[in-house]
């Protein structure tokens, strides 16, 4: 099951290498019970849709992996998303994310603004080798810090954020059982509804989340959050109310015979 859950979430290759571990495992498995076959029995699951990961050049992730044991620095080339050529980038490798579909490389590179990390995703890479021509790491680099994540999920605070979120009973049930934040309380308040308050970082992820909840919520605070969370709200409202233009889309030969039936009709 472990095996699976790491090859859906982009460890195909590590998972690979691993093989014959897991296959050796499995035979200790059926030894002990031969009649016994326990594959299907634990799994790893999601309700989220998981996009389909993007393909690695085998050589470029073991290039990465043997330059972040060896402290080396590399040359790559790196094709930007929109860009029509690759550019050359002389960069020093500080870690690796495997987060959702895609592999990302935590790194600086000649040209980065003193201070700030990049994460590159390592599809984009077309080549990469070592070099003998050093860079520098920043001083006592981490990968959970502020700075990292910044780039590598799009966090946007330096400090947890108070969040304000007027719930259903229906999203009530859900955070009760799994909470949102680690200091979540919950508070009911008028006509049916919750009062959820916790803190957490703002980042891509809690956008999305916030907006995978539809009509289930209503952000209180903080009011940036709440404001560009209205926007898109309101941005999607607008596509669904363009329903004809949106029907002679999706539905062309069915608007050409609607049009044609009401001209008879006429």
């Amino acid at each position: 099951m472990i095996m699976d859950h790491a090859a859906r979430f982009g460890m195909a290759a590590q998972v690979q290498k691993l093989a014959p571990i897991h296959d050796y495992a499995k035979s200790l498995l059926k030894g002990s019970r031969p009649a016994q076959d326990c594959s299907g029995k634990v799994i790893s699951n999601t309700r989220f849709v998981l996009l389909e990961p993007s393909l690695v050049k085998p050589e470029v992730l073991e290039t990465i992996q043997q330059a972040l044991l060896d402290d080396s620095s590399l040359e790559a080339l790196y094709l930007k998303r929109g860009a029509t050529e690759p550019r050359q980038l002389h960069l020093k490798p500080l870690g690796l994310s495997y987060q959702d579909s895609n592999i990302y490389l935590s790194c600086v590179f000649k040209g980065l603004p003193k201070g700030n990390i990049a994460a590159l995703p390592l599809h984009r890479f077309q080549s990469v080798k070592t070099t003998w021509e050093k860079l520098e790491a920043p001083e006592n680099f981490d990968i959970n810090s502020n700075e990292a994540r910044s780039s590598l999920i799009s966090q946007r605070s330096q400090h947890p954020a108070l969040l304000k979120l007027r719930i259903t009973h229906t999203l009530y049930e859900r955070l009760r059982e799994n909470a949102l934040t680690p200091d979540q309380k919950l508070e009911a308040v008028a006509d049916g509804w919750w009062l959820m308050t916790g803190h957490l970082h703002l980042s891509q992820g809690l956008d999305l989340w916030l907006l995978s909840q539809g009509e289930h919520l209503e952000v209180l605070e903080p009011i940036e959050l709440r404001e560009q969370i209205a926007t898109s709200a309101k941005r999607m409202m607008a596509l669904y109310e363009k329903i004809n233009a949106t029907q002679a889309v999706a539905y062309p030969h069915h608007s050409v015979s609607c049009h044609l039936t009401m001209e008879t009709q006429q």
